[in-house]
């Protein structure tokens, strides 16, 4: 037997979750499918994490680069790991709390974590199941891309994505960021 919906949302950030709260209320019987971690950019990759890690380090180096006179501080702990191992725990948490639980408390909307293929205007096929639907939401959002700037395959082993930048072992001792939005300020 296929599953039918009057309504299907690819993706499960913050787009899809304004549209899967929203058909909700209307009582639209909806199927939400996001490959992935669920949360979209700002919880995983933009906002949440490069505003923990940033703010961090904003506050190690204002300790230890002031312009007041007799005021010096000294860094008796800096682990970086350990900031790394507080983003990725405030990560899992938002996502539990502000996706997770919402999404199991909404009465009309299913969800499947998967990846999604059109097979027509009116059927999805989600990890072999085939689904019916009336109307389709895409929400997956975007990735990051390196642009191409004179000089930038001279550096190409030096540039990181945003997605990349939250994941580095080492702190870096200082950064060039091109672009802007939530990842980089």
């Amino acid at each position: 037997m296929m599953n039918e919906y009057d309504f299907v949302i690819i993706g499960g950030g913050a787009a899809g979750f304004a549209a899967a709260l929203k058909a909700d209320e209307l009582d639209v019987k909806t199927l939400m499918v996001n490959r992935g971690p669920i949360g979209g950019t700002c919880v995983n990759v933009g906002c949440v994490p490069t505003k923990y890690l940033l703010t961090s380090l904003e506050l190690k180096k204002r300790a230890l680069v002031n312009h007041y006179s007799g005021l010096g501080f000294t860094l008796k702990e800096f682990d970086f790991r350990k900031l790394l191992d507080g983003k990725d725990e405030l990560v899992k948490k938002l996502r539990r709390e502000k996706y997770e639980k919402v999404l199991e408390s909404l009465e009309h909307v299913d969800y499947i974590n998967g990846s999604g293929r059109f097979k027509s205007n009116h059927r999805i096929v989600v990890d072999g199941r085939e689904i019916k639907f009336k109307k389709a939401l895409i929400a997956t959002g975007a990735k990051p891309r390196i642009l191409t700037i004179d000089g930038v395959e001279d550096v190409k082993d030096r540039i990181l994505t945003h997605i990349e930048a939250l994941e580095i072992e080492k702190a870096p001792d200082s950064v060039v960021i091109i672009g802007g939005r939530a990842q980089a300020l």
